[in-house]
């Protein structure tokens, strides 16, 4: 059997055997502790130290859990309605049947700010809470949860990947994640083009890269309409690039651009709702 009491930051002995509800256990040390099937509602753990505690079939009803560190901590089964846990450290916990987790577990409001996550203070560990996180929103159907931590898990992994001085593919991580939000975020991508169709607009128009078929003097607005035209790649029609190098390399880096670009939007919807 595993010990049962704890000493928590006053040094005062926590008996996890008795009567839990609404116990003040903030900060507590309760390393490796058997609390299996307790009722813990309204409790305050925050910042309390619960790596490889025993949690499961725990009732943890409106609790606060928030800054907890709970890696590698047995939550199968537990309870978590209300329950706060912004801040806190999940890596290598057990989720499964875990009830009433949400996004919403993880929100928190400061002032007019609302801030929402676990721990991210190691990126390798909050990318796996993350991760767990998504596998467990995505065993229950939770779909728009699975979008948040997935974003979320993708933003540690970019982190990491600085972090680690593997530029490359940190450079590659972060693009992917300012065009489409890594495939979560759909209207970055309309966006992203926006910015595209409109940058290039100023170019040809800038460097007088175009000419209308019936000789017409070219203004701003037309070169918008042209850069629409190419980027979507619906071809030429009554204005054209000229006959030169510079504006004919633009005109077909910009089509490129908007072949993936479009290739890159249906991506990102068929990423985000095709599982619904």
């Amino acid at each position: 059997m595993s010990e049962i009491k704890r000493k928590n930051n006053d040094n005062k002995v926590i008996d996890t055997e008795s009567d839990l509800f609404d116990a003040d256990l903030k900060g507590a040390n309760l390393l490796g502790a058997n609390l299996v099937g307790k009722d813990l509602t309204g409790a305050n753990l925050e910042g309390a130290d619960l790596n490889r505690a025993n949690l499961s079939g725990a009732r943890l009803w409106h609790a606060n859990l928030r800054d907890a560190k709970l890696s590698e901590a047995n939550l199968s089964g537990a309870d978590f309605w209300g329950a706060k846990l912004c801040g806190a450290q999940i890596w290598n916990a057990e989720l499964s049947g875990a009830k009433s987790l949400t996004r919403e577990n993880f929100l928190e409001q400061k002032g007019r700010k609302t801030t929402c996550g676990i721990d991210e203070k190691g990126y390798r560990g909050a990318a796996g809470g993350y991760r767990l996180l998504k596998q467990h929103f995505l065993s229950k159907g939770r779909y728009d949860d699975v979008s948040w931590a997935s974003f979320r898990e993708k933003t540690m992994e970019k982190g990491l990947l600085r972090k680690n001085k593997e530029y490359l593919r940190y450079l590659a991580c972060a693009l992917m994640g300012l065009l489409c939000g890594w495939g979560e975020k759909p209207n970055r991508v309309i966006l992203s083009s926006t910015v595209i169709v409109l940058l290039y607009s100023f170019l040809y128009t800038l460097l007088n890269a175009t000419q209308a078929l019936s000789n017409v003097s070219l203004k701003l607005w037309d070169n918008i309409y042209f850069s629409i035209v190419t980027f979507t790649t619906v071809g030429y029609g009554d204005i054209i690039p000229l006959p030169a190098a510079l504006p004919r390399l633009l005109a077909a880096s910009e089509g490129f651009l908007g072949a993936f670009m479009i290739g890159l939007f249906v991506f990102s919807l068929a990423k985000k709702y095709s599982a619904r």
